[in-house]
């Protein structure tokens, strides 16, 4: 029953996946897809929607700042991707886990040689193979026994000598000893099976809860990481995002849904910001002027915020005072750019000049120190 599962768990992840695959991450909404023709597909989709935040929640709003700069990933497909890798890490430590319990029962019940206290080692050692199966069938006889009623269970919360003691008056009026292997030896080596059984099924939940939650947010890892390195290159191209507004506002008459879609297309870092407001756009029972101002308030970047109330200046007041203002911006910043060299070059002349008084300095004293220890300034005291 547990491979079964563990089989139906995988099948579900793997046709998720090739899904995601196959759409280039792009995958339909619930309501686009047709449930008699994509009932595998939307079946896993509507469980995976179930750990997707809704679009009213600050979590949402938080990860759509979160994963601004990975065009190609919104919020949906985002925590989908995190369902997937969390269930396949699910799969996997239950595949682990049932692995490690068949091959510990499996040593259990169908090894003949198994752990005793050192004490019995060597006689175990000068036993014949048929000698040591028929203490084997022994074994496994009180071993069964003790596992069926629930025995075995007893026994774990007991300390080493008190569950042998346990086990040898249990067995030392059933067993007849053979080849010198004493009821106290036999004892020895049902209870080391026996522990090895109770053992066998201890799982450290703990352990597994911190591998999952760690695996699970390992592409918030990733994202922090890329949107460290990409924090350069997204600036550069909100500056020629800029660059791209002015070049088509110079060309009458200006459709604002045309740019959108012409700075969708050039975008990479800001391609999930410029395709929802266009989405919105769409919306007409959505007013126009309202659309900006969460992206506004959510923004930590002035340059961003900025360029949102550029694209608010655009869509829903004056295009050309909107142009106007993003030249004023450029001119303003190659001035701010201008005055930062201007004090750079400063500084440098300052610390030259500075360096070049202190090497004076020191030439000097070079100079003078012969003189100096030469001199006898004792004279001088009164």
């Amino acid at each position: 029953m547990g491979y079964l599962l563990i089989l139906i768990v995988a099948i579900v992840i793997v046709v998720g996946y090739m899904f995601e695959r196959k759409n280039h991450l792009k995958v339909k909404s619930i309501k686009q897809l047709d449930f008699k023709t994509n009932f595998i597909q939307a079946t896993i989709m509507r469980i995976a929607n179930i750990f997707v935040p809704s679009k009213d929640w600050s979590i949402h709003h938080k990860y759509q700042v979160f994963l601004r700069y990975l065009g190609n990933t919104d919020v949906e497909k985002f925590f989908r991707i995190k369902f997937y890798l969390a269930m396949f890490v699910v799969v996997l430590l239950i595949g682990i886990q049932q692995t490690n319990i068949a091959d510990s029962l499996n040593k259990i019940y169908n090894h003949v040689a198994f752990e005793v206290d050192a004490i019995y080692s060597v006689r175990e050692k000068g036993l014949t193979p048929e000698q040591a199966h028929e203490i084997y069938i022994e074994e496994q006889g009180f071993l069964r026994a003790y596992i069926e009623e629930g025995e075995a269970e007893k026994l774990k919360t007991m300390p080493k000598q008190r569950a042998e003691k346990r086990i040898y008056y249990d067995i030392r009026d059933k067993y007849e000893e053979k080849h010198n292997v004493t009821v106290e030896e036999l004892a020895n080596r049902i209870y080391y099976r026996i522990e090895a059984y109770n053992s066998t099924f201890e799982i450290n939940r703990t352990v597994q809860l911190l591998i999952l939650a760690f695996v699970y947010f390992i592409p918030e890892i990733y994202v922090a990481l890329y949107n460290f390195f990409a924090g350069v290159d997204a600036r550069r191209e909100l500056r020629f995002l800029k660059r791209l507004i002015i070049m088509n506002g110079s060309i009458k008459p200006v459709d604002f849904m045309d740019l959108l879609k012409d700075l969708i297309e050039k975008s990479k870092y800001h391609k999930n910001m410029l395709k929802d407001i266009e989405d919105l756009n769409k919306r007409n029972y959505i007013d126009n002027t309202s659309i900006y101002k969460g992206y506004i308030s959510r923004a930590k970047d002035i340059n961003i915020k900025l360029f949102y109330e550029k694209l608010d200046e655009a869509n829903n007041y004056d295009f050309d005072q909107a142009i106007l203002n993003i030249k004023n911006e450029f001119e303003l910043e190659k001035r701010v750019e201008t005055r930062k060299i201007k004090k750079q070059v400063e500084m440098i002349n300052m610390w030259g000049v500075v360096g070049f008084i202190v090497l004076i300095l020191l030439i000097i004293g070079y100079m003078l120190q012969p003189w100096l220890s030469a001199y006898n300034f004792s004279d001088f005291n009164m």
